[in-house]
């Protein structure tokens, strides 16, 4: 190999230099930077499953959550047809305790009315017999006896007390 140029001692120096760079860079860079990526993988692997896992959950949650959206409209649909039921039956009782507050008023006006005019109806009575008997006075007044005054006053009396039942 001399005739090529080449030195053997050379040759295996420069190849045992060789090896021990590979060896050395093997030992200090490439396994380490080999682990490193292994880790970084690893850690990749374990995110993405992780992910995987946290869109499952999400997708479990949303679901929870949509199921408890619509229970929550039933329960406020059942609550607003209770509270409309519940405002109808009190509209009701009003009005019928209105009713009830309006008739009573005006049967008692009406016997009040009623009794009014029953009162003075009376007095009216009391007056007309007053009247009478003043004006049989004064007609008979002094050519009469008293006896025959009075006879006259019932009579008149009578009469008036007929003429108003027969009125009423």
């Amino acid at each position: 190999m001399e005739k090529l140029g080449i030195d053997i001692r050379l040759l295996s120096f420069q190849v045992f230099n060789f090896l021990v760079i590979i060896l050395l860079l093997n030992k200090l860079v490439f396994q380490p930077l080999s682990k490193k990526m292994e880790e970084r993988k690893k850690l990749i692997e374990k995110g993405l499953d992780k992910e995987i896992e946290a869109d499952k959950k999400l997708a479990e949650i949303e679901t929870e959550k949509n199921k408890m959206i619509d229970a929550t409209k039933k329960d406020i649909d059942e609550m607003m047809v209770e509270a409309a039921k519940k405002a109808e039956n009190f509209r009701n009782e009003l009005l019928e305790n209105t009713r009830k507050e309006s008739d009573d008023l005006i049967k008692r006006t009406k016997e009040q009315l009623a009794g009014e005019k029953e009162e003075m109806l009376s007095k009216a009575k009391e007056d007309m017999v007053d009247l009478t008997i003043e004006a049989v006075k004064t007609v008979l007044g002094h050519s009469e006896s008293d006896a025959v005054k009075e006879t006259l006053n019932k009579k008149a009396i009578e009469k008036l007390w007929q003429t108003d039942k027969t009125q009423s």
